[in-house]
């Protein structure tokens, strides 16, 4: 590959036209400019509870992946055919003044042992300062002005694995951020969805009654909702409501239903989070300690 910091928005720029600058950048910037080491990384459909129970004050350092190939086929020649600007990078334009608002992120394509990689970083509101002034301190103080700057942050937002056809990220919104087609992989549950979901409840699972109006359904319970939909999840708790009334007394969650002949009532959204924690198995015993644990993701582990 031919590696060299890329930037995109309208179009696709080469962001140097010096390889002195090129090398620099590379030099203050280790991590943007090398393969991101992660130790586990979680597939992210599968993994809705994990993924969704992240916030802005619970950021860590774990990854989530979508593969590329369960995208459409659209979204995926726009993903891999990044790779392809770095068959010829010297074809593309300079970054210039005139591009300062309209870049959207920057890449960088290399090697890495048998597969070829692009770390990308998102470019926001807080990358872009339209005008600053400052006083440097050597032998002499100095004051300088500058205009038009564009933030460069020693860190990776996404990076793309193309033989390996995945997409990594941390957070979700810098995933939609990067590409909005993203948005459809996690969409909330329409008031259809919602009225399919009570139906299924009310003819296969007799122990509970949901009650509950779709405007009263908070985000995250939301998406949740959507996902259990999508992926079949009610299909396997079919005919087991002795099993789930035996779960919901051992781990306490009956006491946190209203309960009236036989049913439990299903009618705000934390009895919906109970629910919701029933049918993603959340609640279990740690082999060792033998406490009651909430798990915080559900990835299924297929036997090989």
């Amino acid at each position: 590959m031919n590696s060299r910091l890329m930037a995109a928005g309208d179009g696709i720029y080469s962001v140097f036209n010096k390889d002195n600058d090129e090398i620099t950048i590379k030099s203050d910037n280790d991590v943007f400019f090398n393969k991101v080491n992660i130790s586990e990384a979680y597939e992210y459909i599968r993994n809705p509870d994990r993924a969704l129970s992240r916030t802005d004050n619970n950021m860590c350092d774990e990854w989530f992946f979508v593969n590329i190939d369960s995208l459409d086929e659209d979204l995926q020649n726009e993903i891999l055919g990044l790779f392809n600007v770095f068959d010829d990078t010297g074809s593309y334009p300079n970054l210039s003044k005139d591009c300062f608002l309209k870049i959207k992120y920057f890449f960088y394509g290399f090697d890495s042992g048998e597969d070829k990689i692009i770390n990308i970083q998102n470019i926001k509101s807080a990358n872009l300062i339209k005008a600053t002034s400052f006083f440097e301190f050597g032998c002499d103080v100095k004051y300088k002005k500058f205009e038009k700057i564009l933030k460069f942050y020693n860190k990776v937002d996404i990076f793309i694995e193309k033989n390996g056809k995945k997409i990594y990220f941390q957070d979700f919104n810098q995933l939609k951020y990067f590409n909005g087609k993203f948005i459809e992989i996690y969409k909330e549950a329409t008031e259809e969805d919602c009225t399919k979901f009570k139906d299924f409840i009310k003819q296969t699972l007799s122990l509970f009654s949901m009650d509950i109006r779709h405007s009263d359904i908070k985000s995250r319970n939301s998406k949740k909702l959507k996902y259990i939909l999508d992926n079949n999840i009610l299909e396997k708790f079919k005919g087991k409501e002795e099993s789930i009334r035996l779960y919901m007394d051992k781990y306490g969650i009956s006491s946190k239903l209203e309960y009236k002949d036989n049913i439990f009532i299903i009618k705000e959204n934390k009895n919906l989070t109970s629910l919701i924690e029933i049918f993603f198995e959340q609640h279990y015993t740690g082999a060792i300690t033998e406490q009651h644990l909430l798990a915080s993701g559900n990835e299924i582990i297929e036997n090989s």
